[in-house]
């Protein structure tokens, strides 16, 4: 079986799109909304952070 997308590309597309995954399952849940504004923001906060290429 091929592959449509080389391994390595696979695996950055997918490390890329984890903290969005991640935020639609917290968003999905049956929480409070605050409790999942807070954890939403905060994934997507810290993914951003964590990228972000010239930090301190």
């Amino acid at each position: 079986m091929r592959r449509s997308l080389n391994i390595l590309v696979q695996g950055v597309i997918w490390l890329l799109f984890l903290p969005w995954m991640i935020a639609l399952a917290i968003w999905v849940l049956p929480w409070a909304l605050p409790i999942r504004l807070v954890l939403v923001i905060g994934t997507l906060g810290f993914t951003t952070w964590l990228l972000f290429p010239w930090k301190a």
